[in-house]
């Protein structure tokens, strides 16, 4: 797994050995099986396939405020998220994240990212 840094603040991800490449935004929850102990997806079913994951490329947490809750500063306010981009073994990546909110473990599938060929 390659740790870099994420800018919280900035919202920017460092993702160098990815070629930018035209990324399927999908924002749709899946079901996981993750590691008991760091929370790290080892396979996932999306759209009745199903994915397993060869590589933890990044993973990073997300304790933003909203935009929509921007008035508000208080940690209940924040998203509680674990982020990971993940490498399947059909040699496919995509972002996914654990929203770990208030009473919530809901996965999220955020987006398929694409480089080019």
């Amino acid at each position: 797994m390659k740790d870099e840094p994420f800018d919280c603040a900035q919202g920017e991800i460092h993702l160098s050995s990815f070629p930018k490449g035209m990324d399927e935004f999908i924002d749709e929850p899946i079901r996981v099986e993750s590691e008991a102990r760091t929370r790290q997806p080892k396979s996932f079913a999306w759209r009745g396939a199903q994915y397993v994951v060869a590589e933890v490329v990044q993973a990073w947490q997300d304790w933003r405020v909203p935009e929509f809750a921007a008035h508000a500063r208080g940690w209940l306010h924040r998203r509680h998220r674990n982020c990971f981009v993940v490498r399947t073994t059909s040699d496919e990546t995509f972002e996914l994240y654990l929203d770990r909110g208030f009473g919530k473990r809901d996965w999220v599938l955020l987006k398929k990212i694409t480089t080019p060929k």
